[in-house]
């Protein structure tokens, strides 16, 4: 939200860096790179990495990608490969905006079930939202995100989890039923699933904990849609 006046955005130009220094450290091997970044971000944000990256891209347009083309759950997320992702069951088109948006004509995708424990249930036909980080709070935040239309039921889920994620995570259309009828979000098991890990990846550690290193991370199915252009 606050673009490049987040520290975080240093690491943009870090990329870059290293990124230079193994071509000139290694000059024999061909080195492709690629960077991720969230797809809400401004249009001139977006310019402002596209400027920077050309140093070791070239002047490539980065891809509009959102998970939800693959999987039941959704992760809009600009990507920019240092090589060409190649159409075949996606669609690529250009936006006129700066980015390449890539789209999915097919409606059919793998059953939601497949990703969720035994006998658990999917409350709507819609992906799953994003994933975020869960942080556990005393006080709810200020304007949190989406509560203006959040019911009862809802606030109260948001207000037991202690205010660990935005309200609007917990209304049960974005959620799941159990065998025993206890609505809840995807648990870090499903999130795991619903993001192409393999099971049990982040098992060592406390659930919340799992929950947030989801929310942080990559989405492996549509990484491997562009390793498979790449390979």
């Amino acid at each position: 939200k606050q673009g490049f006046e987040d520290p975080r955005s240093e690491g943009i130009n870090a990329f870059v860096q290293i990124v230079v220094m193994l071509r000139k450290v290694a000059p024999r091997i061909k080195w492709d790179s690629m960077l991720e970044n969230v797809a809400s971000m401004s249009d001139t944000d977006r310019a402002t990495i596209t400027t920077e990256l050309s140093l070791v891209h070239g002047q490539r347009q980065p891809y509009w990608f959102d998970a939800a083309l693959v999987g039941p759950v959704i992760r809009p997320r600009l990507y920019w490969p240092s090589w060409t992702l190649v159409e075949g069951e996606l669609e690529h088109k250009d936006s006129q905006r700066g980015y390449i948006r890539v789209s999915n004509p097919s409606s059919e995708r793998i059953a939601v079930e497949q990703f969720l424990d035994p006998g658990v249930v999917k409350c709507s036909n819609k992906p799953f939202p994003t994933a975020i980080q869960w942080k556990r709070r005393t006080q709810p935040p200020a304007n949190p995100r989406g509560i203006e239309d959040c019911d009862t039921a809802t606030l109260e889920k948001w207000e037991a989890s202690g205010y660990a994620m935005p309200p609007y995570q917990f209304k049960k259309k974005h959620g799941v039923v159990t065998q025993e009828g206890e609505e809840r979000p995807p648990n870090a098991d499903e999130r795991e699933k619903l993001h192409g890990f393999k099971p049990g990846h982040t098992s060592p550690f406390p659930e919340h904990q799992r929950i947030s290193f989801i929310g942080n991370s990559f989405h492996c199915i549509v990484v491997a849609c562009f390793l498979a252009s790449w390979a």
